[in-house]
């Protein structure tokens, strides 16, 4: 099919070159881009600098839907609700979390407070690192994990976020300096790992295959999926961990939807299997946004 003759689709980003998280969102950019040109689409990428500015042209080049890749705005995640809230101002259909869902669950704290008041079970929290009630059950030498209050992808954190609950208050205090961005301490759960994605169609939400993050070789390092287990391929931590299938079947009462996640895995490019995605992304209606520790 030739380039553009299905239309005109932004594909946006705000991120930088300054870590590898965020040259990951460039990257997938990139892929997104050459994958709906290969789907007929006129695509560009539009990089956005902190005042949003590169959004201000595009209700006059009519695009058919806006792609939202942004995570965060000059690396900061804090930032990510301004560009669909723009683009809402704007009139401007675009793919992803509505702006809405990014004010409701951006927090980790706020949403944990949201978990708490619906009496579904969050491990126990603390915003400085004293808690309440005295411990609130949490004895001192219980273990806590240290982490961003706004940030996703892991960042700042290794196998020293997890930490005696003794030990939380300095560290919140030190590591919300150091990376400029506030953190809190939750209860260790230890156990297995599971990655669950859910995808919002018009007439219900698909589960998508679950994977269970296998870790190996870990000895008595905390098993937690850190900054250099997702971004740093020549760290240990990104061999010592794998991922493996634990069920690739149908939504169990769930409505059955979108039916191109639903094909058998099998091998194929990355193109073809982002043009897949790409497709389903864009049926009217459909939601979908990836947020992680």
């Amino acid at each position: 099919m030739a380039p553009g003759t299905k239309g005109f689709i932004s594909v946006l980003h705000a991120a930088t070159a300054s870590r590898p998280d965020e040259i990951d969102t460039v990257l997938a950019a990139e892929a997104v881009t050459l994958a709906l040109r290969e789907l007929g689409y006129a695509a560009e990428i539009v990089g956005l600098m902190p005042d949003l500015g590169g959004l201000d042209a595009l209700p006059s080049r009519r695009p058919l839907v806006v792609f939202n890749l942004v995570d965060a705005v000059n690396g900061d995640g804090r930032l990510a609700p301004m560009v669909p809230a723009r683009l809402d101002a704007l009139g401007l259909r675009y793919t992803g979390a509505c702006t809405t869902a990014w004010l409701d669950t951006l927090s980790k704290v706020g949403t944990k407070l949201k978990l708490a008041h619906e009496g579904l079970p969050t491990p126990v929290w603390s915003e400085d690192g004293r808690w309440p009630n005295g411990d609130d059950g949490v004895d001192a030498a219980a273990k806590v994990i240290v982490k961003p209050v706004w940030e996703h992808g892991s960042l700042g954190m290794d196998d020293t976020s997890v930490m005696p609950a003794a030990a939380a208050r300095q560290a919140i205090a030190e590591r919300t300096a150091r990376w400029q961005t506030e953190h809190f301490a939750e209860g260790f759960v230890e156990g297995r790992e599971f990655n669950v994605s859910l995808l919002a169609c018009n007439d219900g939400v698909q589960v998508l295959p679950i994977a269970e993050i296998v870790f190996e070789g870990f000895a008595d390092a905390a098993k937690i999926v850190g900054y250099d287990a997702k971004w740093a391929p020549d760290s240990p931590a990104f061999t010592a961990r794998r991922a493996a299938s634990v069920w690739n079947g149908p939504s169990p009462g769930l409505p059955r939807c979108c039916p191109a996640t639903r094909a058998p895995a099998g091998p194929c490019s990355a193109s073809r299997a982002m043009r897949a995605s790409i497709s389903e992304s864009m049926r009217p209606g459909n939601r979908s946004s990836s947020r992680s520790t």
